[in-house]
């Protein structure tokens, strides 16, 4: 997956299964990508993420090795 400014986000299932978060609530954010940033000595970026429905900024960013792009997520995942 790419990730560019605008592209649609999601925690990908591997990551909300490592943290034990089987809530739907997690499972069905939705966000758009604001911007990225590197992370020195790691191929991964820091990406920061608007929640189409969350506005705490203690979620407003994650790991870009932990999203998956919307357009991935077959339809029946989330429900």
């Amino acid at each position: 997956m790419q990730l560019i400014p605008g592209a649609r986000v999601a925690y990908s299932a591997k990551f909300l299964r490592q943290i034990g978060d089987y809530s739907h609530a997690s499972a069905s954010m939705r966000g758009t990508v604001q911007s990225l940033r590197p992370m020195a000595h790691s191929k991964n970026y820091y990406v920061k993420i608007k929640w189409d429905h969350d506005d705490d900024e203690l979620r407003a960013g994650a790991l870009s090795c932990n999203l998956v792009a919307v357009a991935g997520i077959p339809a029946d995942a989330a429900g």
